[in-house]
């Protein structure tokens, strides 16, 4: 078994934190009705911060996946969790009343990963089936092959697509897609065989807030001058996952928590508790029929659109949903712990 990295275990939960204001932004539609406001420079600098989240992710995923055993068991485990969360959360909202009976809802609900509802997870889950074979592949490479290999991928999927129209690359997904996870997987799965830090660890954390704000000022120059010009408005671009200055902040931030040190017990118990609990946090909160009740009945957002305590807000709202999430699973993982035990006693 791995030793756990207690710094990637912050990661992975900054991550996800960083995964519910992108959510709040996007489905609470802050990003686009605050550009008919004053504020809508806020949106863009919370967003910029947080658009790395994604691509952390997969990036801890590769990072640990190199050197473990591909289990189907774990595919069972997601998928079940999925569906539980899924068909659970459709069923109870049904019954309260707040939902009503609708076909393509229910099959949604039934089939999420089918009907495309959790896209993070098809795409994770066909990248962990890959894996084995992704990682024979790796392990057969010579370091000057890795990087030539990298340096093919990162120029046709990453440079390309940030300044090329998207209908002349060879992925117009935005890094939505399995594509831009396998590049992800590929520069985590290098940065474990072959990098060795030498530098002061405060460095990539400074690298991720100089890129970060950069790619801000850029992105608020380029909306300022549609708006004042009238043309097309390209800031939009600096949000994908697939850009350059994304993957230099996203790659920066991963090797500055990779090599944190916590000596803390407190803080490495707490993290080791919380850190298996992410997961499931996205599917409950990105479950197809919560999430409008969630934004706009139970958090009313839009009525913080055009409002100075707008990133407060946003940042409650963030804590809020990832408390209440990670309190639900862990009831549910003790309650499934206390169900196998009593079958375990009684069959003995």
């Amino acid at each position: 078994m791995q030793k756990r990295n207690i710094g990637l275990d912050i990661l992975r939960i900054i991550s996800m934190m960083m995964i519910i204001a992108l959510h709040i932004l996007g489905k609470g539609k802050f990003i686009t009705n605050s550009k008919n406001t004053d504020l809508w420079q806020l949106a863009y600098i919370i967003e910029m911060f947080c658009i790395v989240a994604v691509n952390c992710y997969v990036l801890i995923t590769g990072y640990f996946s190199i050197d473990s055993k591909f289990k189907w068991k774990k595919v069972l485990k997601i998928w079940g969790l999925v569906l539980f969360y899924s068909i659970s959360i459709y069923l109870v909202l049904i019954l309260i009343g707040v939902r009503q009976f609708n076909t393509s809802e229910c099959i949604k609900a039934f089939f999420p990963i089918l009907t495309k509802e959790y896209w993070f997870v098809n795409c994770y889950l066909l990248l962990y089936i890959l894996s084995p074979f992704l990682n024979k592949f790796i392990k057969s490479l010579e370091k000057k092959e890795f990087q030539r290999l990298l340096v093919i991928l990162l120029v046709v999927f990453c440079i390309l697509t940030s300044i090329l129209p998207s209908n002349y690359t060879l992925d117009a997904t935005r890094g939505y897609g399995i594509l831009w996870f396998i590049v992800l997987y590929f520069v985590a799965a290098y940065i474990r065989i072959h990098i060795q830090i030498k530098h002061k660890n405060y460095i990539n954390l400074c690298i991720y807030m100089i890129v970060t704000i950069l790619s801000i000022i850029v992105a608020i120059g380029l909306r300022n001058i549609s708006l004042e010009s009238g043309i097309k408005d390209y800031s939009s671009r600096l949000f994908n996952y697939n850009f350059i200055f994304v993957l230099i902040s996203s790659v920066a931030l991963f090797i500055y928590f990779l090599n944190l040190k916590v000596k803390s017990n407190f803080i490495k118990n707490a993290v080791t508790t919380v850190a298996p609990l992410t997961f499931a946090v996205y599917l409950m909160h990105e479950q197809y029929s919560l999430s409008r009740i969630l934004y706009f009945n139970i958090l009313e957002l839009d009525k913080y659109y055009n409002n100075l305590m707008q990133i407060v807000i946003i940042l409650l709202d963030v804590v809020f949903i990832f408390a209440i999430c990670c309190i639900i699973e862990y009831i549910r993982k003790l309650c499934v712990k206390q169900f196998l035990n009593k079958v375990k006693h009684s069959d003995t």
